[in-house]
């Protein structure tokens, strides 16, 4: 190879580098926040109906207030590889901050969607090991389809937000929908 050839592919593994960095959060390697917000826009901009589900930890500050920053830590790696079992079959996961991931999906099947969000649960049923310690993860969940936002992406992560939100005040173990808002009827887990 010469000298050209060296450098050019040197500069190529560079480039991958720096795009993964930018593309994955450093902590959990889930999508970062701007590559989930960029998959959302470009979604929206195509007008095919897809789906959002806003997902927070629930008691997370808890869990760094009583063990410390790297137990919170290691129940993030834990929780993300979870979400990449499970989730990531029917589509990708983002850390947005902290203790809140989005989950973008390509499209709008909330029962298959519900399936995979109960597989999930199911993983996390047990309570993570830290040390000698027990630490029970529980999460609260809120979606919404493109359709009822009109494509507009803005609109799409408040409603999934608020959606979210009314999950965890709420307890909810089931994914709250954008349109289950005003009347709480969560969707069954069956696939069939």
């Amino acid at each position: 190879m010469t000298l050209v050839g060296h450098l050019i592919l040197v500069l190529l593994r560079e480039q991958n580098r720096q795009r993964i960095q930018i593309e994955k959060d450093s902590l959990t390697g889930l999508y970062s926040r701007d590559y989930a917000i960029n998959k959302i826009n470009l979604l929206c901009k195509a007008e095919k109906n897809f789906s959002i589900v806003f997902i927070d930890l629930n008691k997370f500050k808890a869990i760094n207030d009583n063990y410390g920053h790297q137990a919170g830590d290691q129940v993030l790696i834990y929780t993300a590889r979870n979400f990449q079992a499970c989730l990531e079959k029917i589509g990708e996961v983002g850390r947005i901050g902290g203790d809140e991931f989005i989950w973008v999906i390509p499209h709008a099947d909330q029962r298959e969607i519900s399936y995979h969000y109960n597989q999930l649960l199911q993983n996390l049923r047990l309570p993570f090991q830290f040390g000698d310690k027990q630490l029970p993860i529980s999460l609260s969940a809120g979606a919404v389809e493109a359709v009822a936002c009109n494509y507009n992406s803005t609109k799409m992560l408040e409603c999934g937000d608020a959606a979210m939100y009314l999950a965890k005040s709420a307890h909810s173990t089931t994914i709250v929908w954008h349109g289950e808002i005003h009347q709480h009827h969560p969707i069954p887990a069956a696939m069939g």
